[in-house]
This record gives C-alpha cells, structure tokens and sequence, in this order.
C-alpha cells in the first residue's frame, strides 16, 4: 500500500509539471499573438499619421457671384487655409489615438503586487486603489464580528466575542472612542442602527437580542426566545426582526416589548 501511495503521488507529481507546462506555453502563445496585434496597429497608425489629409471642396463649381477674379482669389485661399489646417491638426489626431493604444495587454501566469495598487486610466487621469489604511485601532479586547455606520456616516459602533458593543466618533479618517455598551452575556455577532440614529440592536451568542439608547451603556431591552445564537438583527420602524442558527426568523413589536406570532404565522403563510 505504501508503494501505491508513492507511485500516486509519483503520478501526480507529473500529471502537475503536464499542466503547468502546458498553461505555460497557452501564456506565452497568448502574449505573443496580443504583441504582433499590437505591433500591427501601431504600424497601421504611424502610416496613417504620416498620410497626407486630402480635403475635396464641395464648391468645385464655379457660380454667378465667384465670376469675378477677387471673389476666385478669396476662394482659393479660403481652401488653401482650410486644407493647411487639416494637415497641421491631423497628426495631433493620429498621436492622441496611437496614445490610446499604446498600453499592451499581456497575460500574466501570476500577478505582482504593484497591479493591484496603481493602473493608469485611458482617458484622464489615473485610477488608484487604497493600498493602505487610514487609521488603525485596536478595538476591542478579543475578535470583532460586526461592524456599522450610523446613517449620518460619524459615529461607528463594533461588537466582538469579548461581549461588548464599542461606540466611535469618526471624523477626518480617523477615530475617537465614545463609549461602551455593556450588559451581553456572550459575544456579540451583527449590531443595527436604528433611522434616528438613537438606538443601537445587537445580537448575541446567548440566544438573544438586545437593544441600547445612545445615552445609556445598560440595554433597555433584551429579546429572548431562539434557542440557538442570534446571527442577525435588523429594525423596521417600531419592529425588530431576528434570525438565529435554529432556523428561525422572529418578529418582535418594541411597542409591547415581545414576539408577535400573527405576525410571524402571516410571514410563514406568505413564504409557502
């Protein structure tokens, strides 16, 4: 069994350098058909640029006001400048469309970093990706698992496995801690701003949701009833709906503070 094994992977060992050979050789027939396409077109447009603009007057025949010499005179010149200015601006045209072109396209077997950190744009100016960021803060004590924007986009709230919810200020790409939303058993897995920006919905591993005003770090409510972690928790006006690794979505009505089974039921008709 043993010397099966080796000659398998002996096997397979060949059958990987069969195909990152043949790769190999798809890649370079590849860039070399891209590289004679792009020599071709570079060669049709220098030809073209070094082509004289022929430009045909449509006046070619004569009419009862040119009879006059001065009137013939004025013509010819009027042609003359306008063929003059064709002929001077034409390589201008030429070259700006033979910039265009000029960037190759090869493919590549393996990407370097630098691709992904500056590509210059055809038309304009240059397309850049963040290569690093702006500020950086360690958060919490242990993993984080959710992260969200109020609506205003200035205050940033996080939640972590070390069952805490964290509240930042942002502004000027940085960050400015604000405070602490304490009170979950467990770790934190999604958090929700509520449309006024006032409340704060996060839910939890210890089968829970809990909702937090701005003003107070003690959770106003917690909604319990899943019997497995809560991975999800949004708002919707005066409801909140939770859904949780036991399948199951909940509806509940801040107004009473508990579930709402017609609602659910109606929601389970709707879906069958």
């Amino acid at each position: 069994m043993e010397q099966s094994l080796r000659d398998e992977e002996i096997k397979h060992f060949h059958l990987l350098e069969d195909m990152i050979c043949l790769k190999q050789q798809a890649a370079a027939h590849l860039n070399s058909r891209n590289d004679r396409k792009s020599r071709a077109r570079e060669v049709y447009l220098q030809t073209a640029a070094r082509s004289k603009v022929t430009v045909e007057s449509s006046l070619s025949a004569p009419s009862s006001r040119s009879a006059s010499p001065k009137n013939s005179n004025s013509t010819d010149t009027r042609h003359r400048s306008l063929f003059r200015s064709a002929s001077v601006s034409s390589p201008r045209i030429f070259t700006s469309i033979q910039e265009m072109f000029e960037s190759k396209r090869r493919v590549q077997s393996v990407s370097s970093v630098d691709d992904y950190l500056y590509r210059p744009a055809r038309i304009g100016g240059g397309a850049r990706v963040p290569a690093r960021a702006l500020s950086v803060v360690e958060a919490h004590e242990q993993g984080i698992n959710a992260v969200k924007f109020s609506y205003s986009s200035d205050l940033l709230a996080t939640g972590g496995t070390d069952r805490v919810v964290k509240l930042w200020d942002v502004k000027a790409g940085s960050f400015s801690y604000r405070g602490t939303l304490e009170g979950s058993t467990e770790g934190i897995t999604s958090v929700e701003f509520d449309s006024t920006g006032t409340r704060i919905l996060a839910a939890s591993y210890n089968k829970s949701a809990l909702l937090w005003q701005l003003d107070n770090s003690v959770p106003k409510l917690t909604l319990t009833g899943h019997s497995k972690k809560v991975t999800a928790a949004k708002f919707s006006v005066r409801q909140v709906v939770t859904g949780s690794a036991d399948r199951t979505i909940r509806l509940w009505d801040l107004r009473r503070a508990a579930w709402c089974p017609a609602a659910y039921r109606n929601y389970l008709l709707r879906e069958k």
